[in-house]
């Protein structure tokens, strides 16, 4: 899914986005229970920190993110959930953060970048 973005840090924003757009209250169903969706939260969420810190290990959390994400669509569609009107919202999202991410004017990625540095330092502190 991020093959075409030009760089990491397109990749890295867009999970960010998808981090952000995917906050457990904007969902009232069983999907906020989801082991596979709980995982790849908590993964994005030590990866943006890795990546915020300059960590060591912050290449292999991307990695795993990076599977997870594109693993979501998938187990979406063949679960019990692919009837479920939450599972079809998140799977919107992460077809739309992943998009967006690679697509938009490098003066924008840059902006929402350093934006979502400031975001994220306050939600995760």
């Amino acid at each position: 899914m991020f093959y075409y973005h030009s760089s990491e840090d397109r990749i890295v924003l867009s999970h960010a986005m998808f981090w952000t757009m995917t906050q457990l209250q904007f969902f009232k169903s069983k999907i906020r229970k989801e082991k596979f969706f709980l995982l790849l939260r908590q993964c994005e969420e030590e990866m943006l920190d890795a990546f915020l810190l300059d960590e060591d290990y912050f290449p292999e959390l991307l990695h795993y993110c990076n599977i997870l994400y594109e693993m979501l669509s998938i187990i979406l569609g063949a679960s019990h959930l692919r009837t479920n009107k939450d599972a079809h919202k998140l799977a919107a999202i992460a077809l739309v953060a992943a998009g967006y991410g690679g697509d938009m004017d490098e003066e924008l990625a840059n902006e929402l970048t350093s934006l979502t540095s400031v975001a994220t330092r306050q939600i995760l502190s």
